[in-house]
């Protein structure tokens, strides 16, 4: 006696993507991974976050009330500052967590599999440009919670928002490249500190017209005593 067999159908055939679609894909993971690998560091969390707040209380109540910044608050002048340094804290974290990943070798592990080249790298600028906006919303509560007031409209907020964005991605960027360019964990790191100590060099936290006669003086002191 025969049996009927029926015919088997073969499994659906998955669409061809595109490229793009393959980049974006690679590089959403690798966001998450690094995103992942922040949050369970607890040194990145705090030097991202606690430590812009802890400059943030030192300059506003223990140093501003020696520095002048004339009608503007100090709370309001400071704050800014304190943004871009938050950054700069953040991009080194962004610069030893990329000379890690290439220390360990799992550059080499991604070479092997069919993902894009340079997801690595933007899912690190990424995952960087999340801590920004998160380290920068923390900054901007503790500020309107000390006396900031600010007197902007909807679209200078924007404008502010958008050039607070295209500053930390370009410096995010400067920090993969200090790490491809260190040899070691410890060179990335001290690499990094260029973008951390250069706002301290600007009138972030004190005003240049207040500099100014005192460098002079200064200059002229020491020019009288040779």
């Amino acid at each position: 006696m025969s049996t009927y067999a029926a015919p088997q159908s073969s499994p659906p055939r998955p669409l061809p993507r595109s490229r793009l679609y393959w980049a974006f894909s690679d590089t959403s993971v690798l966001i998450g991974r690094s995103v992942k690998h922040a949050l369970r560091n607890g040194e990145q969390v705090i030097v991202s976050t606690v430590l812009p707040l802890v400059q943030l209380l030192v300059f506003r109540y223990l140093f501003g009330g020696a520095i002048n910044t004339g009608e503007v608050d100090y709370a309001g002048y400071v704050i800014p500052g304190v943004i871009i340094i938050s950054i700069g804290f953040n991009v080194s974290n962004t610069s030893v967590g990329l000379a890690n990943d290439l220390q360990e070798g799992i550059v080499e592990r991604f070479r092997s599999m069919p993902i894009v080249s340079t997801a690595m790298l933007t899912g690190h600028v990424a995952a960087s440009v999340v801590r920004h906006c998160i380290s920068i919303t923390v900054v901007m509560l503790l500020g309107l919670a000390i006396g900031f007031d600010p007197k902007a409209d909807l679209l200078d907020w924007a404008a502010a928002i958008g050039l607070l964005l295209v500053f930390a991605t370009a410096a995010s960027w400067l920090a993969t490249v200090f790490a491809l360019l260190a040899k070691t964990v410890e060179g990335a790191s001290g690499l990094s500190l260029i973008i951390v100590f250069l706002p301290y060099a600007s009138s972030a936290y004190v005003p240049r017209r207040r500099c100014r006669p005192r460098c002079a003086a200064s200059w002229s002191t020491s020019r009288s005593h040779r």
